[in-house]
């Protein structure tokens, strides 16, 4: 009993133990980064799935938070969708203002004949 006493009231040897306090602090440090790698893959994922076309911006928050929380099923939501929105956001070059070279600026083309038509004016009217 003396012997339990004694080596309760005892300081322990350092070079054995670690105090309670550091190792939380350690695990609670290691938990914390862990979050943040996972918020930063999961952002990635995201990003990458609107960029390929699976998402519209109003699902990117929506997306992020899936993917965080359970990327497993965010995958299984990017193998069984399509990308349906790929051509949403993709830059259209053939009408740009001020860009010759791509359209015959002389000469009316079969559509704009055709458009031209359809309302009523002249040909040549859409060119002005």
């Amino acid at each position: 009993m003396r012997k339990l006493a004694t080596a309760r009231e005892a300081t322990p040897d350092p070079r054995k133990y670690v105090p309670a306090h550091a190792v939380a602090e350690l695990l609670s440090d290691r938990n914390s980064r862990i979050s943040i790698m996972q918020e930063a893959q999961a952002s990635a994922m995201a990003e990458k799935a609107f960029n390929e076309g699976y998402l519209t911006p109003a699902m990117r928050g929506w997306a992020t938070t899936l993917a965080n929380e359970d990327p497993e099923s965010f995958r299984t939501l990017l193998a069984k969708a399509s990308r349906a929105f790929a051509d949403f956001f993709k830059p259209v070059n053939r009408y740009q203002p001020g860009r010759t070279g791509d359209v015959d600026q002389g000469h009316d083309s079969d559509e704009a004949a055709a458009i031209c038509s359809q309302l009523g004016l002249k040909p040549g009217a859409l060119n002005g």
